[in-house]
């Protein structure tokens, strides 16, 4: 399947949360040189996932999950291939929703997978299904809004700063800066709440287009 396609699915619907996406992606893969002997690359030239996976054993389903680990408020692409009668098995099935939705080979779906608890329903033993998702984990976007520091690094960042302070060498404005990089309750909506609002709605997408 041309990436260029699925890559125009996502910028088409989620223009917002996509370009967010790349954001990113390039950045992880400009500081990679920093941390690495290698340089990352793209499991696709144009796809804004950090991670391209493909589940390529013969009757492939998932059981009942949720992709806790990838971004919240983010999305996971589902690719799903094969030879099967998608109207008898292989249907997603998303519990809070109560929807069961049929999927056949060749359909492309994007989904909240971190939020919503999903399976696949089985499929007959002569048949196969084989699926390629994409997605980026929930660590990754951390890093990234937070200057590429996890919070251990935060802490430990400011009780330096702080040290430095006390001998007269430190600067207060930084040590604002990195304590509002810290999570707290209050941060925490707020991210959640700036999450949501790279959902367009179908108002917004009309007047975008």
């Amino acid at each position: 399947m041309d990436c260029d396609i699925l890559t125009d699915v996502h910028e088409t619907w989620f223009p917002k949360q996509c370009a967010y996406y790349e954001d990113c992606l390039e950045a992880h893969m400009r500081y990679s040189s920093h941390w690495f002997k290698w340089k990352l690359r793209r499991a696709c030239k144009r796809v804004k996932f950090a991670a391209v996976e493909a589940n390529l054993g013969r009757r492939t389903v998932c059981r009942c999950h949720r992709d806790y680990k990838n971004l919240a408020y983010g999305l996971c692409m589902l690719i799903v291939l094969g030879a099967f009668d998608h109207e008898r098995g292989g249907q997603l099935v998303l519990h809070e929703l109560k929807l069961v939705i049929d999927l056949k080979p060749g359909d492309v779906l994007f989904l909240p997978s971190a939020l919503i608890t999903h399976q696949n329903l089985p499929i007959g033993e002569d048949e196969t299904r084989f699926s390629i998702t994409g997605y980026t984990a929930g660590g990754l976007f951390q890093l990234y809004d937070h200057f590429v520091l996890s919070q251990v690094e935060i802490r430990r960042e400011i009780a330096r700063e702080k040290e430095d302070m006390e001998w007269g060498e430190g600067t207060e404005g930084y040590l604002e800066h990195l304590e509002l990089l810290l999570s707290t309750p209050e941060g925490g909506q707020a991210t959640w709440n700036n999450g949501w609002e790279l959902f367009s709605t179908m108002k917004e997408l009309r007047a975008f287009y």
